[in-house]
């Protein structure tokens, strides 16, 4: 099951080709009760880099993760260095099978099945992983503990759910969840083009992908936690 949702990627041996990623499309945030959307570039290199650069009408709004490291660029310039328990859920992803694709390589990691269930009328089946931690991490298990959803019929991912905190403290958890749809094949990778973000079962966020292109050579320098994108 999880080897069928990697061939998604384009066959098996693919998950590890996939070195970095561009992806172009629009955005939309739903801030308390408001709509705001805006053309948006995303970037990420390996599973550690991350960048999402939105051109809204009050201006650009900008995430940076660098391995555990991250900041938010709102429109009106104030920036915000995300604590390591934010940093580590921030990240969209905008191809859930290389999740899976890091955890199997890593003989530590823990995989497995929780359940089946019904979601938007298909039988999915659920998950749990979990990647395996250093002596250091091993007291934040819950932050890297996700649940992937799989297609019963295909193996597409669905729905990946997690638990995230507030940037002020780590004693509140909510729910997270990326739910993922309308897959379209861009050089030979399925990739979901629209994925939906919700906190505590509200959505803030959607992306509609209407391009992506792979292995351009990006480098560290995109990701740096001093620069603009």
């Amino acid at each position: 099951m999880l080897l069928k949702c990697l061939s998604t990627l384009g066959g098996t041996a693919a998950p590890h080709s996939v070195r970095d990623f561009t992806a172009v499309g629009t955005i939309t945030y739903f801030w308390a009760g408001k709509t705001v959307s805006g053309p948006v570039i995303i970037k990420g290199k390996e599973f550690n880099h991350f960048s999402l650069e939105a051109d809204l009408p009050e201006g650009k709004r900008t995430i940076v993760l660098n391995q555990g490291e991250g900041r938010v660029t709102e429109p009106n310039g104030q920036t915000t260095k995300l604590p390591f328990h934010s940093a580590v859920t921030s990240a969209v992803p905008i191809l859930p099978q290389l999740l899976l694709a890091s955890i199997l390589k890593d003989s530590s990691s823990e995989i497995g099945l929780v359940d089946s269930t019904s979601l938007n009328g298909n039988v999915v089946f659920q998950v749990r992983v979990q990647p395996g931690l250093g002596p250091a991490k091993k007291n934040a298990k819950d932050l890297f503990t996700k649940t992937v959803f799989l297609d019963s019929t295909d193996s597409k991912i669905v729905k990946i759910s997690d638990t995230t905190h507030p940037v002020e403290t780590f004693l509140r958890s909510l729910n997270h969840e990326f739910d993922f749809d309308d897959y379209q094949s861009f050089e030979g990778v399925l990739v979901p083009t629209l994925i939906r973000e919700t906190i505590d079962h509200d959505i803030v966020s959607e992306i509609r992908l209407k391009s992506i292109s792979f292995n351009s050579g990006l480098a560290d320098q995109a990701f740096s936690m001093q620069q603009g994108l």
